[in-house]
């Protein structure tokens, strides 16, 4: 998937913080979701959620975090 138009230096959420996403359709909203949720891998650059880097992990394994840390 090409997310080239889509770029976040770096973003930092505490644990069990709400956060609001808005802006404009098609803005991205969705996609930072699916990246963030392990549903998309990033073309470049790394997904971390806590300890676990998402770009690495096989599909069970972002399933199971998923499971146990989202929501």
């Amino acid at each position: 998937m090409d997310v080239s138009l889509f770029s976040i230096n770096h973003l930092l959420i505490k644990f069990k913080s709400s956060v609001l996403i808005h802006g404009a359709s098609g803005k991205r909203k969705t996609t930072l979701l699916h990246l963030l949720a392990g549903l998309f891998l990033a073309d470049e650059g790394d997904v971390l959620l806590g300890a676990s880097n998402l770009s690495i992990l096989f599909v069970n394994e972002r399933a199971e975090i998923r499971k146990n840390n989202q929501g």
